[in-house]
């Protein structure tokens, strides 16, 4: 590989200069977000300069990046690259099976929702929480959690012999069509649990233990008691993040930002902008809950309620209305992309295949999430700001592919990147292990 400095000038793949990168954005596409890690890796180049050398890691440069958007996956990516996790920890984390517990079981007695609530902040106590992960132990400050309402006795009851008379049918017909696919074992590992969350709740999983992970790996003080907020995130970390959630209730996209929710949670607004429709519940934000358990817990402050007001609603993914925010720093009143900034999309390599009820699935969502990213792309100038990353065999609920599906949609991102930057590259298979750690 030739060797470049910093005084190289980096090009479009039509021979543009990128001038100074300011802005990223990451799009939605949950597993599919793997391939964010190529991407980067290639931007750790002298001549792109994103990620800088710092002890002997690779981390963002700070001093050239303002602001990092991001939807869903996109957000998690963002979060975890402006809160000074390397290229390396960016691939532990990525890599690590504690995502596949995003997947947290239903619970017989007790359900639970992240929700965001008005009210003095009151201590958590989580009588039971079924799984691996026990709630009690590992919130720190964290937010709000609803007691799901369970329904009446004759709810109840369809439900649980609606789920005895379609599991095994269901399951057959997905092992008939050789579905592998992670969301389904959790799904049949509790059949009944999960087909009464996505009835009540309007979610199979609640995602509670999703938000207490990442909350963990962002926040710098995670002993005190106090969960970051963006405005003390952009103060700790010098980088302006901006998170895109669908607000179901009013049927609009919001980006939660320092300059529009600076006292919201950082760990919230992922979780909201994580909520997969249908995978993972949505999280209501507004007043409390009438004569609610004392299980709640709130983290608006009394003097907060009304820069909060607006925010009120049922929340899911911000995919589904913006599965894009490339333009999520534009000035007010502006229709264009600001300078300096680079979208970074998750490609189609091949069409859809639809041969069988989940491909036929799989190949809407898909549709819906590039109409939602396909939108935002207004010129042929924005086109050329954003890079499309190839995915090899990477798929949307898959987040933990096999080493050869995972390393080859790395590399094969790391060249595409490249040749959206003009940097020419023979191999980079040597470039992505010694900066990622593979052996």
């Amino acid at each position: 590989m030739p060797e470049f400095t910093r005084a190289n000038q980096a090009t479009y793949a039509d021979g543009t200069p990128t001038g100074r990168i300011r802005y990223l954005s990451f799009e939605g596409g949950g597993g599919k977000g793997l391939a964010y890690l190529g991407a980067l890796t290639a931007m750790s180049h002298p001549a792109i300069d994103v990620m800088t050398e710092s002890n002997g890691e690779y981390v963002l440069n700070t001093d050239r990046i303002e602001g990092i958007s991001g939807a869903s996956a996109g957000a998690i990516t963002a979060v975890l690259l402006a809160s000074g996790h390397s290229l390396r920890e960016l691939y532990d984390v990525m890599t690590d099976d504690a995502l596949l517990d995003f997947y947290d079981p239903p619970g017989d007695d007790e359900s639970f929702v992240p929700a965001v609530r008005k009210g003095p902040v009151q201590p958590l106590h989580v009588g039971r929480f079924d799984g691996p992960h026990s709630i009690d132990n590992r919130i720190l400050g964290a937010s709000h959690y609803d007691r799901s309402d369970h329904g009446s006795t004759v709810e109840r009851g369809t439900i649980e012999a609606s789920g005895l008379a379609i599991k095994h049918p269901l399951r057959g017909l997905f092992g008939l069509t050789g579905v592998d696919d992670p969301v389904l074992d959790h799904v049949f590992e509790d059949f009944r649990g999960c087909l009464h969350n996505l009835y009540f709740d309007f979610g199979m999983f609640s995602g509670c233990y999703a938000r207490t992970h990442l909350a963990n790996l962002i926040d710098p003080h995670p002993w005190d008691g106090h969960e970051i907020t963006f405005d003390d995130f952009v103060t700790e970390y010098d980088t302006e993040i901006r998170l895109v959630g669908s607000n179901l209730t009013t049927m609009e996209p919001h980006v939660f930002s320092t300059e529009s929710t600076p006292e919201f949670k950082v760990a919230d607004a992922v979780r909201i902008s994580m909520s997969f429709p249908g995978i993972f519940k949505p999280v209501p934000i507004g007043d409390p809950i009438e004569d609610a358990p004392e299980i709640e817990q709130s983290h608006i402050h009394p003097a907060d309620e009304d820069a909060f007001a607006h925010l009120e609603g049922v929340w899911a993914d911000g995919g589904a209305t913006n599965n894009n925010p490339i333009h999520a720093f534009d000035e007010p009143g502006s229709y264009r992309l600001p300078e300096g900034m680079v979208g970074i999309r998750l490609g189609q390599d091949e069409p859809n295949r639809i041969d069988g009820l989940s491909g036929w699935a799989g190949a809407l969502v898909n549709t819906l999430l590039s109409v939602r990213s396909d939108g935002e792309i207004r010129s042929d100038r924005e086109a050329r700001q954003v890079v499309d990353l190839p995915l090899g065999e990477l798929s949307l609920t898959q987040f933990s592919p096999s080493e050869r599906v995972l390393r080859r949609a790395i590399y094969e991102s790391t060249l595409e990147t490249f040749d959206f930057f003009s940097i020419p590259v023979s191999d980079v298979r040597p470039w992505v292990d010694s900066r990622l750690g593979l052996s």
